[in-house]
Order: C-alpha cells, then sequence, then structure tokens
C-alpha cells in the first residue's frame, strides 16, 4: 500500500469496516458471507497471528474454538519484507500490509519473495498498468480485478518461482495435457524452432475475447535456467539446444565440463560459460529453476540433488519438434485485466 493511503485514517477506517462487516459462519446459513476454509487451519497461520517488530492489528483474527476450519478475517499493519507472514506462502484470510514508496518500490518489494503465484494491482493509470505487468514476476497477472478465482481456458493458472514446478505448464491451459505425454520423436537433423515460437509463443492470445475482460496468455523467456554441456553430448543436439535458448531471447548461462572436444568448446566460444565441476554446478542451484542437459543423467546422486533444490531436470536430447521443445525455455503468464467501470464498457464500448 502506497504511504499516501497507508497514512490515511479515513482510507483505513473503511478497510477495517470491510473486514468486520462480513458475516462470517458456516455455509448452510444463507447470509454467510465468508465460510469456512477447506482444511482446519494450518500451524503456518496460527503462526501469522503472532506480531513481528512493529506490527500491529488494524483487525484482528479470531480462531472459532467450535469449528476448527473457521477463522475470522484479519488485517496486519507494519508487514516489513522481513516479516514472517510477508515472506510465507498463507492460505487464510490475513491481509499483510506493508507500506510502500510509489509503485516502483511495490514491484521491488513484491518480487524478493521466493513465490510468484498470482499479483494485483488496481490503478487507473495506464502508465502504472502497464509497470506492473510487465515487470512484477507472478505467473497470474490481475488488473482492477480479484486475484483469485481464475477460470479454466479463460485464466490458464499457474505460477513463477517457486509457485511452480516442472516445466510450468498452467492448468486450464493449452499446455496442460503435453506433460502427460510420452513424446517418441524420430530421428532429425532439422529443427522449426523459430516458426513455431514466431506463430505461438512470440504474441500474447485472448480465446475467449469476452467484453469488459481481457485474458491474455503470453510468453517470457525463463532466465532461470543452466545449460549444461559435457563430452558424451551430440554436437548437433547442443546446436538445437542453443538455437532454442536465442530464439526465445533467454538469458545464457552455460555450465561446461573440463574435457569437451574441439568442436564443443567452439560452439560456446563467443558465450557466457562457466568451466566447473558437477558438483560446482549443484552448489549454485538456488533461485535456478531449470537445467536442461544435452543427454541423460545417470548418477542418481545428482538427480536427488537437483531435486532438493526444487529445480527441474530436463536431461533428454532436444526435440526438434519446438511445440514441445520450447516449453522448457520459457514461462506462461496470464494477465486478466477488467476494464469496465461498474458494467460500463468506456471507450471500448463502441469497439
Amino acid at each position: 500500500l502506497n504511504k499516501a493511503h497507508y497514512n490515511d485514517p479515513s482510507f483505513m477506517e473503511k478497510l477495517k469496516d470491510t473486514a468486520e462487516s462480513l458475516v462470517i459462519g458456516t455455509a448452510f446459513h444463507l447470509e454467510t458471507q465468508f465460510g469456512p476454509l477447506t482444511s482446519p487451519v494450518t500451524d503456518k497461520l496460527k503462526q501469522s497471528m503472532d506480531l513481528d517488530g512493529d506490527e500491529t492489528w488494524l483487525v484482528k483474527p479470531r480462531l472459532d474454538s467450535s469449528d476448527a476450519n473457521l477463522m475470522t478475517p484479519g488485517i496486519k499493519l507494519g508487514v516489513t519484507p522481513k516479516s514472517y507472514s510477508f515472506r510465507t506462502e498463507l492460505f487464510g484470510p490475513l491481509l499483510s500490509v506493508c507500506c510502500v514508496d510509489d509503485i516502483q518500490d511495490a514491484i521491488r518489494t513484491a518480487n524478493t519473495l521466493p513465490y510468484g503465484l498470482t499479483s494485483g494491482i488496481f490503478s487507473l493509470d495506464p502508465r502504472e498498468k502497464d509497470l506492473w505487468k510487465n515487470s512484477v514476476e507472478a505467473g497470474n497477472i490481475y488488473i482492477n480485478r480479484n486475484v483469485t478465482g481464475a477460470v479454466v481456458q479463460r485464466q490458464p493458472f499457474g505460477g513463477l518461482k517457486k509457485s511452480s514446478f516442472g516445466i510450468g505448464s498452467k492448468a486450464g491451459g493449452p499446455n496442460y495435457v503435453i506433460q502427460f505425454l510420452n513424446i517418441i520423436e524420430k530421428e532429425t537433423h532439422t529443427h522449426n524452432y523459430k516458426d513455431v515460437f514466431t506463430k505461438l509463443f512470440s504474441t500474447s492470445t485472448d480465446v475467449t475475447n469476452l467484453y469488459g475482460e481481457d485474458n491474455h496468455l503470453r510468453y517470457l523467456p525463463n532466465n532461470r535456467i543452466i545449460i549444461r554441456i559435457e563430452k558424451k553430448d551430440l554436437l548437433n543436439d547442443l546446436k538445437m539446444i542453443l538455437d532454442a535458448l536465442r530464439i526465445t531471447k533467454n538469458k545464457v548461462d552455460i555450465s561446461y565440463a573440463s574435457d569437451l572436444t574441439t568442436d564443443q568448446v567452439n560452439l560456446i566460444a563467443d558465450l557466457p560459460s562457466t568451466e566447473e565441476s558437477i558438483d560446482d554446478l549443484l552448489s549454485r542451484l538456488d533461485g535456478i529453476d531449470r537445467l536442461r542437459f544435452g543427454s541423460n543423467v545417470t548418477s542418481q546422486t545428482v538427480r536427488v540433488k537437483i531435486s532438493s533444490h526444487h529445480s527441474t531436470l530436463i536431461d533428454h536430447r532436444p526435440y526438434s519438434e519446438g511445440r514441445f521443445e520450447l516449453l522448457y525455455y520459457l514461462n506462461g503468464q496470464s494477465i486478466t485485466h477488467e476494464y469496465h467501470r461498474y458494467g460500463n464498457l468506456g471507450d471500448r464500448a463502441t469497439s
């Protein structure tokens, strides 16, 4: 929350009234506006009810002694990026309010989190909206809309960073079923990466075309991927992997073994790369989403260590079909922009 609103007693009173006026109770009562959680209140939620540092309660949450799934909404002020409730993924009705200087500060603060599931902004300034959607690190971005209730196909759902698993294919999106395929490809020496990227991954799409709400799915370079090159890798396979990096506009991070062939060394001569042992590579995986090896990793110890860092190992030969291979280097991002105001479509009413 920016300083102007954070220090505005009138705004805070309205925020407080919004939470306290909700009718809390069982879903069997028609007057209930806020029902029980889907599971008993977790230890993380209970810990978040303790105050850190200079935190204070605008609205203090309460647990229901007769219903382990029921917790009233809480609003905590004075939260900082170091606070437990700021850095912990909490599935419950707790709003942790952090004071920031401006939108740039808000984006920097949000991006310090290891998670990146959803993020939202309410603004009528197109400059702020553009800055937000092009800077904040989250898999689902909402503009002038609540940040829950994603709809299948309309808002394919899935996060970035630690809010992602595997290659991050979004539930309800066009790539989700690919995760369940066993892809067997005929031997080939060519690929169609450039054509596939141009036609499918280079532009955002809105397949629903609703009035009052844009829902775009776009693809961004992952930039948290390491390419590992070893002597056993085939030269043409390495060329395909490097082509995929270039075409998807990824930041290059190449790790290579000390015993590469001359042709392999020449292939990466002009690219940022590091000669290192596999142990040295495994020591720097924090914050790395994916490791792309050029061939199969046979060491179970290496596989376990990669998994322990929550990184995804990709260790088969590259697919020549870009519809599959390029997904390893991209992150899908859903952007929902609700552009109506109280049902009024504004300038878009005649478009």
